[in-house]
């Protein structure tokens, strides 16, 4: 996903970005109040609580790097989904895909001598599935506040990157089973990259250039092939 304007991620608002790192007071303090409690601060205990279960780093490079599927932890009072009426249900985790963003942000700080932002979701998919729309997302109403905290804390790495760069780029990391060795690109049919396409064209998305150009040269399988959509 390219970054062209600070934007919102499935109608969760705004998280702030204090002192150049993302915080759980900062983060529960400013999501969305959760239906149901007892008083605010009990509310601001439930934001406190799901943020332990999020990681979520400030960089100094126009780069996010999520991780919505490499969890292993429970999430306390949530019970597993069962999928009913879900669109696309998938309780599987994304195996190692945490330890694999975190190795890629420990080589970027190698290679440039900064980090990425970085946001991944600990707790295991089968409870919560960060990467879907609310309704498809949990069944269970303990699950919404950790739903915002993490869409919260991708909106507030986008704000801060749009605000120090002008434009940046999400890496949404997944894993897959189906083609063992190959790094698969996925743009939802150029929908994700439309800022870079209207800016730099397809060459950077999908020539020799792109991130899966420099894979392929790197010894990397990729698919698509270069230069499709």
């Amino acid at each position: 996903m390219t970054i062209g304007r600070p934007h919102r991620f499935w109608g969760t608002s705004l998280a702030a970005l204090a002192a150049g790192s993302l915080t759980a007071a900062a983060l529960a303090a400013d999501s969305a109040v959760v239906s149901g409690g007892s008083g605010a601060e009990d509310e601001a205990d439930k934001r406190a609580a799901s943020n332990a279960l999020i990681t979520a780093a400030a960089g100094g490079l126009p780069i996010i790097l999520s991780v919505p599927h490499g969890g292993r932890a429970a999430l306390p009072g949530v019970p597993a989904r069962a999928g009913e009426g879900a669109s696309r249900f998938n309780p599987k985790s994304d195996s190692n895909t945490d330890i694999l963003a975190e190795k890629l942000a420990d080589a970027l700080e190698r290679q440039l001598g900064k980090r990425p932002y970085v946001v991944i979701a600990r707790f295991h998919r089968k409870y919560l599935d960060v990467n879907r729309r609310p309704e498809d997302a949990y069944e269970s109403g303990a699950a919404k506040a950790t739903y915002d905290v993490y869409h919260g804390a991708i909106a507030a790495a986008s704000k801060e990157v749009t605000a120090r760069w002008g434009r940046g780029i999400v890496l949404d990391i997944h894993g897959q089973g189906s083609m063992t060795g190959v790094v698969f690109r996925g743009t939802q049919k150029g929908k994700t990259v439309a800022h870079l396409l209207k800016r730099s064209g397809r060459e950077a998305v999908s020539g020799e250039t792109s991130l899966v150009g420099q894979n392929l040269k790197q010894g990397f399988n990729v698919a698509p092939p270069l230069c499709s959509s």
